[in-house]
């Protein structure tokens, strides 16, 4: 369990970032900004990690489709940059529905590399 000051600390730093994103002065690329905001969410809200989780499992499968290169990004940061080992299960549903995605944006990939040349 994490102490109040990290805890604090951490939406202190969520708001920082927040509000350089909002007065547009973030300095570095979105997938930085991507990274920081999913890091800092994980850190002030772990406990409602399988939650999060399933809001971006349904914006992936039910939201427009413009949304899923977005949703996905934010899925391979709490992968691959939150220690999620205190959730007791990724969703099945979860991991299908990325696999899904991902092969249909790799298809779509191998398209447009192919049709270039």
């Amino acid at each position: 369990m994490r102490s109040n000051g990290s805890s604090n600390n951490s939406y202190g730093h969520l708001a920082t970032v927040m509000s350089l994103y909002a007065k547009r002065s973030f300095s570095k690329e979105s997938m930085q900004w991507t990274k920081c905001v999913i890091k800092y969410l994980y850190d002030s809200y772990g406990s409602l990690a399988p939650t999060l989780l399933a809001v971006l499992l349904d914006i992936l499968e039910k939201g427009p489709t413009y949304l899923q290169p977005l949703v996905l990004t934010a899925l391979h940061c709490c992968f691959n940059y939150v220690d999620l080992t205190g959730v007791s299960t990724v969703s099945p549903e979860l991991l299908r529905a990325v696999e899904k995605h991902l092969d249909v944006w790799d298809k779509l990939d191998q398209f447009v590399f192919t049709a270039a040349f």
